[in-house]
């Protein structure tokens, strides 16, 4: 079984905290970077997903990946899917 981990008691938590302050509104992500539609954007068969209309940026994701591993998350799933 995992340790539990608190998510808000991270220091990727705080990272993305920060971060937060750092991010300018949706509209001026969209004049900076006239490609984000297709940057943010996934297509899987006929389902599109796009995620450029929400407030984050590459960095964003970055630390979003590096808060899952600080969780742990891929070990959570596979444990929760394992029994």
């Amino acid at each position: 079984m995992l340790d539990n981990v608190n998510p808000t008691q991270t220091v990727s938590w705080e990272k993305l905290k920060a971060h937060q302050k750092e991010v300018t509104a949706i509209r001026t992500l969209f004049n900076q970077d006239p490609q984000r539609a297709q940057k943010f954007s996934r297509r899987f068969e006929n389902i599109l997903i796009d995620f450029s209309k929400n407030q984050l940026t590459s960095e964003t994701l970055n630390l979003l990946e590096a808060w899952a591993e600080e969780c742990k998350l891929k070990e959570a799933i596979a444990e929760m899917f394992s029994g």
